[in-house]
C-alpha cells in the first residue's frame, strides 16, 4: 500500500488483516515500482512518433501501440519488480535507479 488516505482507511487495514495480507509499506508517488507505468512511457513514445488527430484516432492508435507490445517486453517487465523493492528497500523509499 502507498501513503494513498484511502489505501490506510481503517476498514482497509482491517480487511486485509484478517485475510492474513501482509503488506509492503509502498512508498506514494512510485510509478517507478509499477511495470504498467513503464509500458505506458512506451505508449506515449509511439504515440508522440505521429499524433492523433482526434480522440477516435487516438483511441485507435493507443490499441494499436497496445497490441504490438511483445510479450517479452511484459515479462521482463513483471520480472524486474523484484529488484525494484529491493532497490526501494535500499534507498528506505527515497528514489532509486528506475
Amino acid at each position: 500500500m502507498d501513503n494513498d488516505p484511502k489505501d490506510k482507511a481503517q476498514i482497509v487495514t482491517e480487511w486485509l488483516n484478517s485475510k492474513g495480507i501482509e503488506c509492503f509499506p509502498w512508498p506514494s508517488s512510485s510509478p517507478d515500482l509499477n511495470p504498467i507505468e513503464h509500458l505506458w512511457v512506451h505508449i506515449k513514445r509511439e504515440l508522440r512518433k505521429e499524433p492523433a488527430k482526434n480522440l477516435k484516432e487516438l483511441k485507435q492508435k493507443i490499441q494499436l501501440v497496445w497490441n504490438s507490445i511483445r510479450s517479452d517486453v511484459t515479462e521482463k517487465l513483471v520480472d524486474s519488480v523484484s529488484g525494484r523493492l529491493q532497490e526501494c528497500i535500499k534507498q528506505k523509499g527515497r528514489p532509486t535507479r528506475y
